[in-house]
């Protein structure tokens, strides 16, 4: 078994070497290798879940949405099927997976799923006490909201994320673009609503 994971481990290290070259499909060729090659114990979920998470990093690499979703979303099935207990780490991974799926639907324009992943997302980064991951969530879901047409909401989301980006430092990048953002969409707002 010992070295059957340090098989694991290097087959791991060829996929993110592949990557930093740019080679993704060899990287995801590496990947799912070692995937395919792991028994399916609930001891290993978790580093199947960390496998299909680099995959689905890949193919958004490659603007491959649609098999991106399709990575992310067995990753967060096979997360979960790992023994407890539910770690804080548990919990940013789930709310990091929900937003690079939320993006993923919205560089297809699909804005409804784009918006409830990154609700999602936001509900369990605040849970994690991860605040730069819900400011971006809010600020996206806000986006999300805008595109489908429902501006009242959007504003109120951003609000939140305005709010929430007032406890950054001055100057950071996130707490400039909430306030852009809300900025933005209260003259939209007030200017179809006039």
């Amino acid at each position: 078994m010992h070295s059957q994971v340090a098989d694991w481990s290097l087959q791991e290290a060829e996929g993110w070497r592949q990557f930093d070259s740019g080679d993704m499909r060899a990287a995801i060729d590496a990947w799912a290798d070692v995937l395919h090659n792991l028994s399916p114990t609930p001891q290993n979920s978790r580093f199947a879940a960390t496998l299909l998470s680099n995959i689905a990093m890949a193919h958004e690499r490659l603007k491959e949405f649609r098999d991106a979703i399709i990575a992310l979303d067995k990753a967060l099935c096979r997360h979960f099927e790992s023994p407890p207990p539910t770690t804080e780490a548990d919990t940013t991974f789930r709310a990091q997976s929900l937003y690079r799926m939320g993006n993923c639907f919205r560089a297809q324009d699909e804005y409804g799923s784009a918006a409830d992943c990154f609700s999602q997302s936001v509900q369990i980064a605040a849970l994690a006490a991860d605040l730069e991951l819900t400011i971006k969530g809010l600020i996206a879901w806000s986006a999300a909201l805008e595109r489908l047409g429902d501006l009242l909401r959007a504003v109120n989301v951003m609000n939140r994320a305005r709010n929430l980006a007032r406890g950054l430092p001055d100057g950071s990048p996130l707490r400039a673009k909430a306030e852009e953002s809300v900025h933005v969409l209260l003259l939209a707002a007030s200017e179809l609503y006039d």
